[in-house]
């Protein structure tokens, strides 16, 4: 029962940080591209193409959004490890408790024998 606990939880812990880490990969590549998009635009109004800037401009907006969706998977996926953690921390210190509780009661019937 205990090993199944400990199980799911250092499972929870694993899934948690590769949605952390993936999410931050992909808030990366989405700045990189927020910055390179917002140099074509100018670029594009430099040269005199006003429509290029335009596009430019609403693809920035679209990859800004999917930014802002990987900034929110990134934090709810650190919201559910602290959450595990805080499982782990629970159940190490009741099994702490339980086995303080045993010890004391083996030692009581020792003493009583």
């Amino acid at each position: 029962m205990e090993e199944d606990v400990w199980q799911e939880i250092i499972g929870e812990r694993v899934k948690a940080d590769d949605v952390r880490r993936a999410a931050l990969e992909v808030e990366t590549v989405l700045e990189a591209a927020i910055r390179t998009l917002e140099h074509a635009g100018e670029a594009a109004y430099q040269a005199g193409s006003e429509t290029a800037s335009l596009i430019a401009g609403q693809r920035v907006t679209l990859a800004m959004s999917q930014l802002e969706v990987a900034k929110a998977v990134s934090s709810n996926a650190l919201q559910e490890l602290a959450s595990v953690q805080e499982l782990s921390i629970t159940v190490t210190s009741k099994h702490a408790e339980q086995e303080s509780e045993e010890g004391q009661q083996q030692a009581a019937e020792t003493a009583a024998a």
